[in-house]
């Protein structure tokens, strides 16, 4: 209990501490609550304050990181700018980065506005963008037009099938042995391999800057860039192939051989341009490839790349590419459709409408869209006007043959020349069985028959047959008549039966015709044997009571009279009709043999017979052989002589002389004309066979005339008329031609425009000449004259002397008359083309009777050969003396520069015929020597009279400036060109370092002074200071002490100076773009650093004094805008304008 008391006495004194430990808390914790509120009244000033300067300093933060911002910009645009300044040629990709960084800049500075500097930055920024795209746009074309070379012919040639090379294999000489429809076959079969228009390794320069460009909004221009340079390297390819304009007069007077070669060649160049030239439309643009299109407007792009994403646009700049090209191509074909219509043109005709056909689909495909709606429908043109004239033709043909009114038929009945030329057209027309049946489903004709080939073919067989009609009665004898149209008639047939004509006529027209031969093969033997066997008749020699019979039967001849079987004159009609009918011709061998036999089996029974009955009485009198000369075995072997075409009797053959006249015409040259057939087959003109100056039927006569007067030692009589008809003849063809003696006096009147077509013609009238008429002259005095006689040559020689003579002054008078430096081609042109006759005259004209033949044609070789030398001399002594007063007043490129470095290339391209004239070309080690000194020769002699002229400038940095112009032209002229090769890399090198030169020496007349306005001498106290003004380094300014007089004055020496040279030379001009870049980066490199060390160290002087401007009136960067406007009116005023 007690111990219970003590634990709760314990408790209880517990419990009262708690009490007395709880009011103390209670009481400090109130102590606290009002000692915290003083605290915090206390506190809240500071946590304002503290607030403020964290926010403060939140604000530093975020300005210190937009100025990081704006400096690194400003960081990013200096970069961009030295970019910008050295151009996309060093370092396209990073040139175009520079781009896209100033781009992201001027988005950055538009979209923060607020910043003060935007507005500058904007505006320089703008500046550099322009500055770029002027230079992307010059590399853009400068580029394209380096590397958009004219394909030459052979690398387009390589590019063909094989079939459609022009080789000496297999084109055009190997399609002769082919058929035009296997031509065809191959030709549409054929796979065509465009050529790299541009090296492949450019294509992606060109494309990135095509694609900043279009980016820079710039895509007209791109386009028209674009269109210019392919424009030009299109018609430049063209050009090389020999496509050129040609007029319809000049078609006309065109002579057929060289024009049936332009419409091959048209042709050949059709398919190359639309199936090669223009493939990369479809490559570029369409996901499937067509064989054609190699010009379509983004060729250089890859697929989905395109710098022209307008359709219209790029179809507009495509026309524009193509439109002068199309138009020179297609202005030939007009030019053909439009001439002067014959027969022989039908087949150029169709081929020249088979490939416009061929190609029509093509043409269609690759010139789509409105832009090209117009050259679509010329195509189209062309095309319906070549069938229309095709068609026109065939009437024509077909009313000429009806209507031919030759007289000259043969006098042995043989088969007429307008036959054979008729049925050689004939088969060829079913050459073209597919393009006529085309033509005819365009084309109704106009008779209303139908549009069949079979129409045409009978139509035209009529026509044959009524000339044929008509001919015939030109015959006095009617069996000649009839052997006449039996002849024609069964060639006809003959030659449908062993044709494609033969399935088109069909069988009923040959078995008429060959009635209508057979009818005339039985009027024949009727009139021409009717009255032989009427000798042959027993009628009036018996008695009219004699009942006897006779021959086999027998009978005999006791009431016959001897007298009256004497009398009757089979001997003579049998012996006159055998002398004229050997003259005939038959030329069907098989015709003739029938022909024969059906004389013999009417003409030998009867005289068998007669000479059965009436034979005793003759061989029982006198001198029977004088009545009975021939037995009937001889009389078959006299009628197989018949129709040989022979003429037995020496009288006959005097009548053919006349035949020795006959004056050529140009149809011996260009085939038969609509009104005359009477020349040779269609194949023979084909082939460029030479012309026949007689008639064959005559020319084995004459040579036999000839042999038999060499036996009767007579030929000296015979040879003076065959060489004075011949020598006439000759001379009136050439007349005929065009070609007449020239003297010197006439050449000198001619004018230099005229004289260029009459050295044209004189070229190809003496080819014709030399390899035609000469040519066969010799080979008819060969036929004439058979055997090796040395008179033979001489007579010749004589025929010819006078025509070659004529022929030979044109060319003697031009090198006799004055021709300038600018004409030295003519003379090239007449040189080569007399050499390459040379050997020709030397074949034809050989023999020592001919040695002053071609003694005469050798000295006008060597007299054109020397007057080019001289020529070529006169125009070095031309340069040299040229007038030193003319000059440009600006120091650009004068017009002789051009002028002789366009005379240089025009040498390089006659390089071979200079060689010729003035080295030997057999030493292979000095084979280009001549015409390199030549070549050097003319530059030296050019810039001695540069150098001259640039004396005459007051100026002497525009002197500089001008002979640097000059000779960089000259130096960039040849580094582009093929002349590079033949000067040599060291000569080139030679001449930059003199353009070097020239550019050093202007630099320092024209801006010493300028550079002396900041130099320290006379403006500091310091004895040992000086300036270093062409380095921009200063020394010992730090320790020297300067006049702010002195260096106002010397500032403002500097403003006025280099204003006056500003003002000066911006009216100064280097043309070439790089060329000026390089010359202001040169000055720049002097001043800027000269004027930045100045400023640097005198400024603070004028900085802090009054008008502060009027002296220092431009910054560095100011300055250095100032000099980019130097010889730059175009850039100037582009970069204005884009701003």
């Amino acid at each position: 209990m007690e111990t219970l008391a003590q634990r709760a006495a314990l408790l209880r004194e517990s419990l009262q501490k708690s009490q007395s430990v709880t009011d103390a808390v209670v009481s400090i914790l109130g102590s606290f609550d009002s000692r915290l509120s003083a605290l915090d009244a206390a506190m809240r000033p500071i946590q304002v304050r503290t607030h403020a300067v964290r926010t403060a300093h939140e604000n530093i933060d975020r300005t210190l990181r937009s100025a990081d911002v704006i400096l690194t910009q400003f960081d990013r645009t200096r970069e961009a700018e030295r970019e910008i300044q050295k151009g996309p040629h060093e370092n396209l990709q990073g040139f175009l980065d520079a781009v896209d960084r100033l781009r992201s800049i001027e988005r950055f500075f538009s979209s923060n506005r607020s910043y003060r500097s935007s507005d500058g930055v904007l505006n320089h920024v703008n500046a550099l963008l322009s500055k770029a795209l002027v230079k992307m746009e010059d590399e853009f074309q400068k580029q394209l037009t380096q590397r958009s070379k004219p394909i030459e012919p052979d690398r387009l040639f390589d590019c063909l099938p094989s079939t459609l090379r022009p080789s000496s294999e297999s084109h055009p000489e190997g399609g002769k042995n082919q058929s035009h429809s296997e031509n065809q076959q191959n030709s549409e079969a054929a796979v065509y391999s465009p050529p790299a228009l541009i090296e492949p390794r450019f294509i992606p320069f060109l494309a990135k800057l095509a694609q900043q460009l279009v980016q820079a909004g710039c895509q007209q221009q791109c386009s028209e860039i674009y269109s210019e340079a392919r424009a030009s390297a299109l018609e430049s390819s063209l050009k090389s192939l020999g496509v050129e304009k040609l007029s319809k007069d000049e078609v006309q007077k065109m002579p057929w051989e060289i024009l049936e070669s332009k419409i091959g060649n048209w042709i050949h160049f059709m398919r190359i341009a639309v199936r090669i030239f223009l493939l990369s439309t479809v490559w570029c643009n369409m996901p499937l490839v067509t064989p054609f299109a190699l010009n379509r407007l983004n060729f250089f792009l890859p697929r989905n790349v395109s710098f022209v994403t307008s359709q219209s646009l790029r179809d507009k700049c495509f026309a524009q590419i193509t439109r002068n090209s199309l138009a020179t191509l297609l202005s030939f074909g007009e030019a053909i459709a439009m001439s002067k219509r014959s027969p022989e043109k039908l087949f150029v005709l169709l081929d020249m409408y088979e490939i416009m056909c061929e190609l029509q689909a093509d043409i269609d495909t690759i010139f789509v869209g409105e832009s090209c709606s117009q050259m679509r429908e010329s195509a189209l043109s062309l095309t319906k006007c070549l069938a229309q004239t095709a068609q026109k033709t065939f009437s024509d043909f077909e009313e000429a043959v009806e209507k031919d009114a030759t007289k000259n038929i043969h006098i042995d009945g043989t088969v007429h020349p307008l036959t054979s030329y008729v049925i050689n057209y004939v088969k060829f027309l079913f050459d073209y069985q597919s393009t006529l049946k085309q033509l005819f489903q365009e084309f109704k004709r106009e008779d209303g028959t139908g549009s069949e080939l079979a129409t045409v073919t009978m139509s035209i067989m009529q026509a044959l047959q009524n000339n044929l009609d008509a001919k015939a009665k030109q015959y006095k004898d009617p069996a000649l008549m009839h052997i006449f149209l039996m002849n024609n008639i069964h060639y006809i047939v003959k030659s449908v039966r062993r044709s494609e004509a033969k399935d088109l006529l069909g069988d009923d027209w040959i078995q008429r015709h060959r009635r209508i031969v057979q009818q005339n093969a039985n009027h024949y033997r009727r009139i021409a044997w009717s009255k032989v066997l009427q000798c042959l008749s027993g009628q009036g020699l018996t008695s009219s009571g004699g009942s006897g019979q006779v021959g086999s039967e027998g009978g005999n001849s006791s009431g016959a009279s001897r007298a009256a079987v004497k009398e009757r004159s089979f001997n003579v009609l049998f012996e006159e009709i055998y002398q004229k009918q050997c003259g005939w011709s038959v030329p069907d061998t098989e015709l003739r043999e029938s022909l024969r036999l059906a004389v013999a089996e009417i003409l030998l029974p009867a005289y068998r017979s007669f000479l059965k009955r009436f034979g005793p009485l003759i061989e029982n009198s006198k001198a029977p052989g004088k009545y009975v000369k021939h037995t009937p075995e001889q009389v078959e072997l006299l009628l197989a002589n018949l129709f040989e075409g022979k003429q037995e009797h020496l009288e006959n053959i005097f009548n053919c002389l006349p035949s020795l006249n006959r004056q050529l015409s140009s149809e011996d040259f260009i085939g038969p004309s609509a009104g005359d057939y009477s020349e040779a087959p269609l194949k023979q003109y084909a082939e460029c066979t030479l012309p026949t100056l007689i008639d064959p039927c005559y020319l084995t006569l004459l040579s036999k005339l000839a042999q038999k007067s060499i036996q009767l030692d007579c030929h000296q009589k015979f040879m003076e008329i065959y060489r004075e008809i011949r020598s006439s003849t000759l001379e009136r063809t050439l007349k005929h031609l065009g070609v007449e003696y020239v003297t010197k006096e006439e050449m000198q009147q001619v004018e230099a425009q005229s004289l260029e077509a009459k050295i044209a013609e004189w070229t190809q009238f003496s080819r014709i000449t030399v390899k035609l008429l000469f040519g066969a002259e010799r080979i008819l005095c060969d036929q004439v004259f058979e055997g090796k006689y040395t008179w033979k040559d001489h007579c010749f020689a004589e025929v010819t002397a006078k025509s070659l003579s004529i022929l030979l002054s044109f060319g003697d008078a031009v090198v006799q008359s004055q021709i300038l430096p600018d004409k030295l081609y003519i003379l090239l042109d007449m040189y080569k083309a007399t050499l390459e006759l040379q050997s020709k005259v030397d074949a034809i004209f050989e023999g020592n009777a001919c040695s002053e033949n071609r003694k005469s044609a050798l000295t006008l070789t060597k007299s054109l050969a020397q007057t080019a030398k001289k020529t070529i001399g006169d125009f070095m002594e031309y340069i040299l003396n040229h007038s030193v007063t003319s000059t440009t007043v600006d120091g650009a490129v004068h017009y002789m520069t051009s002028y002789v470095t366009d005379y240089i290339k025009f040498l390089f391209d006659y390089q071979s015929s200079i060689k010729q004239i003035f080295g030997d070309p057999c030493v292979e080690d000095e084979k280009d020597t001549d015409v390199v000194s030549q070549i050097v020769g003319a530059i030296h002699a050019l810039e001695t009279n540069l150098a001259m002229k640039a004396k005459q400038y007051k100026d002497l940095a525009l002197g500089h400036l001008f002979l640097m112009n000059n000779i960089h032209y000259i130096v960039k002229y040849i580094g582009r060109s093929e002349l590079k090769d033949l000067l040599g890399a060291d000569w080139i090198e030679r001449q930059r370092r003199i353009v070097q030169q020239h550019a050093t020496r202007y630099r320092r007349v024209a801006w010493l002074k300028v550079l002396e306005c900041l130099s320290t001498q006379g403006r500091t106290s310091s004895v040992g200071s000086s300036i270093d003004v062409t380095q921009g380094s200063f020394r010992n300014i730090k320790n020297s002490t300067a006049s702010r007089s002195v260096i106002k004055e010397g500032l403002k020496c500097f403003n006025m100076r280099f204003e006056e040279v500003c003002q000066k030379q911006m009216n100064w001009d280097v043309p070439d773009r790089d060329l000026r870049d390089s010359l202001i980066l040169m000055i720049a490199e002097i001043l800027l650093p000269a004027y930045r060390s100045f400023l640097k160290h005198f400024g603070p002087l004028v900085e802090n004094s009054h008008s502060t401007l009027k002296y220092m009136k431009y910054t560095p960067e100011s300055l250095e805008q100032a000099l980019g406007n130097l010889f730059a009116k175009k850039l100037r005023n582009y970069s204005a304008h884009s701003i």
